[in-house]
């Protein structure tokens, strides 16, 4: 998979979830993750889709690990704050 290609499975991934296939958006983003373990944007993507499906421990593993590839990013830890807001989660001070 070439770079291009990354790039194409990714914006695959933001369209999908633009239109709530947040399923179809995890498709994309593991096919990307295969290429390109520590690829923030489809960890940020996979966080977001698996918020949207209700999964609040695979969004703040995938959050957390954005966060960890890209410390300086906001989108990861603006994800995680959120995740947290939603689910009222108790350790949220202690991350």
């Amino acid at each position: 998979m070439s770079s291009k290609e990354v790039k194409t499975a990714l914006k695959s991934a933001r369209d999908a979830i633009r239109n709530k296939e947040y399923k179809e958006a995890l498709k994309h983003c593991k096919t990307v993750l295969k290429q390109e373990k520590n690829n923030y944007n489809a960890w940020v993507f996979i966080g977001v889709a698996a918020a949207e499906l209700e999964q609040p421990d695979q969004a703040q593993s995938a959050y957390k690990k954005a966060a960890e590839l890209e410390p300086d990013q906001l989108l990861a830890w603006q994800g995680l704050a959120n995740l947290y807001e939603k689910y009222n989660h108790i350790n949220a001070k202690d991350d």
